[in-house]
This record gives structure tokens, C-alpha cells and sequence, in this order.
């Protein structure tokens, strides 16, 4: 597991390198998928 998860943009505006509050919605074998709360 790297150190990354992985935000659908649709409704967001976030750039690379970009620090967000977000909520784990599913973990994967190698990934972690989130939305942004806030």
C-alpha cells in the first residue's frame, strides 16, 4: 500500500499535493478510495 488515496473529482477542486479532509469509503488490495467531507 502506497501512501495515496484515491478521490473522485467530480464536485471538487483539488491539484496535486493538495491537503483535504476525507472519509475512507473503500479499501482495495492496493488502494484506498475516499470522498471529501467538508
Amino acid at each position: 500500500m502506497d501512501n495515496e488515496v484515491l478521490i473522485p473529482t467530480e464536485g471538487n477542486y483539488l491539484r496535486i499535493g493538495d491537503f483535504a479532509q476525507v472519509r475512507i469509503t473503500e479499501a482495495r488490495e492496493h488502494e484506498l478510495v475516499g470522498e471529501v467531507v467538508g
